[in-house]
Parts: structure tokens; C-alpha cells; sequence
């Protein structure tokens, strides 16, 4: 693996060991099963050994398995600036759009006004992997309009809730500057370290942000964070510490939801009782191709669980590649082949648009389809092909002149 690989998967390993380690100690979970005690600590610790495994096997073995066959990128711009004009004009109309409609709020459901043209032109856009595609192909060239989109899109994902743009913007700096951080390691370890005491803060922020999204009475900024710190019991610096530091750790839950689903005889009863869809009709598109041929219509796993945890609540959990084996065990095999066909379609795209988006595609893996995240990566997946058809578009265009 090169280094921005290696960074990130010994983080997310560090910081699954370090989180299970914690629920033994403490006897306690944390994160979306906070308050659940943990009753067979050698069961749990199992369960990161499955985890961890298959993120082992599906980041690392079959992904570098896929992606040494040779495939060359079908097209080379020599001038980014139309590319960099449509990608600016994109995130522009989309902040505009989602500020006005109040669309892709983490945690909050899209409202049933918003106009369904404008909400299916950005559902097949994708501003925010769009942007990330973007970056990590051109990149290599440092440009104003590269920087300005790259924080368009920062922006925008923050206030509206979403943390995951700092770990690819993250990864795409590191990728472009890969030298220097070879040569320097100690500021890439004074990086790393500042890293983690922001990690609360960033946190924190998004409480507030998700307070302020989610209030119907239109509460200000200032108003959600004496709210969050109210709610949190925050009475010293120390204490702000020690809730958001646990909470940005405690984010590493794929073992101790496993281990909730194999424990609890009430989940599994929870889960038999509904017709959950499956792993290969979760998309946009492919859901509504199956509720077609389907009667009565299913739910998402990841909808359920979280259902299950906080009733009051719609949103969603991680529901980890294991996770899926021990539930649906009868379709083990299908299951294997579905996760290796779209590791290998993103692959082939992102290696017909060049190298440095197949590293992107690496990072997209870890952090939506090893957590079960089928939806999101099939969207993903669905970018891939739109940035293609983009530069092939621009390729051609300027061919005709």
C-alpha cells in the first residue's frame, strides 16, 4: 500500500482496537449502542477480529488483486478550465439549492415540496463525489478554481452535518504531496497529532450544526450550542474533552454492532420480523427497479437497527460486510460476489480516468462499502461514470474544432 492507503487503514484499525478495548474495559458500548453493557468481552473481541478481517481481506487482498490488471485511461485533457467551470457551477447551484430546500441534512428527512426536476438533476450529479473525483484527477495542477471548489464543497458538507469530507479532502492532500511527507515525517506526525486534538472540536460542531438542522422552531447557531453543552452535561474544558474525544472514537462501532446483532435475541427477532431489502437492490435506482417486481415492499437494514436502538430517530447505523453474512447466511455466496463486482466495476472506471482516481476509489471502499454502506457507493460508483462521460464530452468537443 502507499502511504495515504497505509495512513488511513492503520488509523481506522488503531482506532477499532482502541474502541473495543475501551467497551471492555468500561463494560459498556458506546456510540450508537451507548449504555449497552457488554457481557462477553472474549465475544466482542471476536467479533473485531471478524471485522477487522474482512477489512483486511476486501481493502487490501481484492482490491490490489483488481486493480493490477492493466487498463490504460481512455482520455487525457490537456486544460482543466471548462472541467474546473462545470464542477464550480455545480457546487454553486447545488449550495444554493440544498441551502433554499433544506436537502441532504444529516439526520433530517427531504421534505416532500422540494421540486423533484432539481432534486433528480443533484441525485445524478452528485456535487460532493463529483467534486472528489474531480480533485483527485486533476489535482496534480495546482489551480485557483482546484482550491476554490475544493472548499465550495467543504464548506457546504459541513453545515450541513457531514464530517466524511475531511477525511477525502485528507486523503486527497496527502496523495498530492505524497514525497513530501516522506521526507518530512515529523510533520506528518505533528499533523496527525493535530488531527486528533481538532477531531472533538469538529465534533462538537457537528452537534451543533445537526441541533440547528434538525430544530423546527429555527433556533440560531448560538442558541443549538448552549443547547448541545446543556444536553451533554458540559461543565469544564475537561469535560468537553472527555465526551467529544469519546465520541469521535467511540464513530468505530462496526464490531460493537455486530456484536449487538449476535448477543441480543430481541434484534434478531426485530430483524426476522421485516422483509429487509437486499444488499443488491440498495441504490437509488436498483431500489425502485425491485419495489417494481416486489410485494410488500422491503426496508433497509441500516434503517431498521437504528428503528430498533432510538425509535424516535430516523437515520441510519453501520451495518459492516460481516454483519450482513450473519444475517442473511443463506445468501453468503451471492453476497461475496455482489461486494467483488462492485469493487471491481469501480475499479475499471476509476482506472479509465486515471490512477489517482482508483486511489480515491480505495478510500470510497473503506469508508462506505466495508460499513455497508451499499447505497452510497452505488452512487459512487454512478459518478465514476458521469465524470467519464464529462471528459469524454470535453475531449470531443474540442476535437470538433
Amino acid at each position: 500500500m502507499n502511504v495515504e492507503r497505509r495512513l488511513f487503514f492503520n488509523l481506522y484499525l488503531f482506532s477499532n482496537i482502541i474502541a473495543v478495548l475501551l467497551y471492555v474495559y468500561t463494560a459498556v458500548a458506546g456510540g450508537d449502542l451507548r449504555g449497552y453493557v457488554v457481557n462477553s468481552p472474549l465475544l466482542l473481541l471476536f467479533c473485531l477480529f471478524l471485522t477487522q478481517g474482512f477489512m483486511y481481506v476486501f481493502c487490501v487482498y481484492v482490491f490490489n488483486f483488481l486493480s493490477d490488471f492493466k487498463i490504460k485511461n481512455i482520455v487525457i485533457l490537456k486544460s482543466y478550465f471548462i472541467l474546473d467551470l462545470i464542477i464550480l457551477l455545480n457546487n454553486i447551484s447545488y449550495a444554493i439549492f440544498s441551502t433554499r430546500y433544506d436537502v441532504g441534512l444529516a439526520g433530517v428527512e427531504i421534505s416532500k415540496d422540494v421540486p423533484k426536476y432539481l432534486l433528480y438533476f443533484f441525485i445524478i450529479t452528485q456535487p460532493t463525489f463529483l467534486t472528489y473525483i474531480y480533485l483527485a484527477y486533476t489535482g496534480k495542477e495546482k489551480r485557483k478554481l482546484l482550491i476554490i471548489n475544493a472548499l465550495v464543497i467543504l464548506i457546504v458538507s459541513l453545515m450541513k452535518g457531514w464530517l466524511s469530507s475531511l477525511l477525502y479532502l485528507a486523503f486527497i492532500l496527502i496523495m498530492f504531496n505524497r514525497n513530501f511527507f516522506l521526507r518530512e515525517k515529523k510533520k506528518l506526525i505533528i499533523i496527525g497529532i493535530g488531527a486528533i486534538i481538532v477531531a472533538p472540536i469538529f465534533r462538537f460542531l457537528k452537534s451543533v450544526s445537526s441541533a440547528v438542522n434538525k430544530s423546527e422552531s429555527g433556533i440560531s447557531y448560538a442558541e443549538a450550542m448552549q443547547a448541545v453543552i446543556s444536553y451533554k452535561e458540559i461543565t469544564s474544558f475537561f469535560d468537553f474533552v472527555n465526551v467529544y474525544f469519546s465520541s469521535v472514537l467511540e464513530r468505530f462501532e462496526n464490531t460493537g454492532i455486530l456484536y449487538y446483532v449476535i448477543v441480543d435475541d430481541r434484534v434478531k427477532h426485530f430483524l426476522s420480523s421485516y422483509n429487509i431489502t437486499p444488499f443488491y437492490a440498495e441504490g437509488w435506482l436498483q431500489e425502485r427497479i425491485f419495489n417494481i417486481f416486489v410485494n410488500p415492499k422491503t426496508i433497509d437494514m441500516q434503517l431498521l437497527l437504528a428503528e430498533f436502538l432510538y425509535p424516535n430517530f430516523k437515520w441510519r447505523v453501520n451495518t459492516t460486510l460481516p454483519l450482513w453474512v450473519y444475517v442473511q447466511p443463506e445468501n453468503m455466496f451471492l453476497f461475496f460476489a455482489y461486494v467483488i463486482l462492485l469493487l471491481g466495476f469501480s475499479i475499471i472506471i476509476s482506472k479509465l480516468i486515471s490512477e489517482e482516481v482508483v486511489n480515491l476509489t480505495w478510500i470510497a471502499v473503506l469508508i462506505m462499502l466495508f460499513h455497508g454502506w451499499f447505497y452510497s457507493f452505488t452512487l459512487y460508483i454512478q459518478t465514476l461514470l458521469l465524470f467519464l462521460f464529462i471528459l469524454i464530452v470535453i475531449r470531443f468537443s474540442r476535437g470538433f474544432r
